[in-house]
């Protein structure tokens, strides 16, 4: 079979997330008899396969949401850019190209969404008992695209690893220096046309999702007011949300009397998470009572 491939570069938003834990895991499952360790590693590919495809059904549901309020307000085809998947075990990368010569393009509006599934993301698996770290930036990258296979590789990519591998240091999703640049440019834009208008719009509906750490880093503000209020009524009123809301909290609590008393290093740095936890609190007080 002949392979139909693409490659080409440009400026790209680059998102990188890892599931935590899956290295002592994999440990764990190689010690345990035959019969059990055969089980217990299709139960954690399942959940690797379950993770990826949340974060796509969750894009498909939130660019629904936003396709609708561009055609509500007659400004089609005003459209996002196209945004692709990249997964190698337990690590998902997505990417979108910024710098298409389109100009009814509307790159901010997928940066949203991407912030958006994120969000969603990082509670559905945290719920479930396996944190998630991540990075994302833009930069300079190649695409390569073989039939319906994309990749990514360039220095975007590797700026968001770093701030997953090295920055991050506890479950959070991190938001490099250059990806800040570029929305608060796009948020001070003075132009008065349509695509002008929807950059600066979405620019700064970025920029409401993200919240300043203890340590100065921006990171997505996963648990905020916000957020809450763009992934909408249809999400929010879900029972699985809530369920997913409830176990995540608990989940944050219990990790930290775990580590309160074997790891004082991951003890200091869970704590961070659950005062973030707690502070945010009173923005889903509604769900958390029920």
């Amino acid at each position: 079979m002949q392979n139909n491939t693409n490659t080409k570069t440009g400026t790209y938003l680059v998102g990188l997330m890892d599931i935590l834990g899956q290295k002592n895991l994999l440990n764990k499952i190689e010690r345990l008899q035959v019969n059990q360790n055969y089980n217990e590693l299709e139960e954690s590919f399942k959940r690797i396969i379950d993770f990826r495809t949340v974060f796509v059904e969750l894009f498909e549901q939130v660019r629904k949401i936003n396709t609708d309020f561009l055609n509500n307000n007659n400004i089609t085809p005003l459209n996002s850019h196209d945004i692709h998947t990249q997964s190698f075990s337990d690590t998902v990368i997505t990417f979108m190209q910024l710098d298409l010569s389109d100009t009814a393009q509307v790159p901010c509006l997928g940066i949203f969404c991407s912030f958006l599934i994120a969000a969603y993301s990082f509670l559905n698996n945290l719920a479930q008992g396996f944190p998630i770290r991540g990075g994302i930036d833009i930069g300079l990258c190649l695409e390569n695209k073989t039939n319906e296979t994309y990749e990514i590789y360039g220095p975007a990519l590797s700026r968001s690893y770093e701030l997953e591998s090295k920055i991050a240091q506890y479950p959070r999703i991190l938001i490099g220096d250059n990806l800040l640049k570029y929305l608060t440019k796009k948020n001070n834009i003075t132009k008065n046309d349509n695509s002008s208008k929807l950059q600066k719009n979405f620019a700064s509906e970025c920029l409401k999702c993200l919240r300043e750490d203890c340590d100065g880093n921006k990171q997505i503000d996963y648990l905020g007011s916000h957020i809450k209020q763009s992934l909408g009524k249809e999400i929010l009123d879900n029972n699985n949300f809530t369920t997913m809301l409830k176990n995540a909290y608990n989940i944050v609590d219990d990790t930290v009397i775990k580590f309160q008393q074997n790891d004082d290093k991951l003890y200091y740095r869970y704590k961070i998470l659950k005062k973030y936890f707690d502070d945010s609190r009173p923005n889903y007080i509604e769900l958390l009572a029920k």
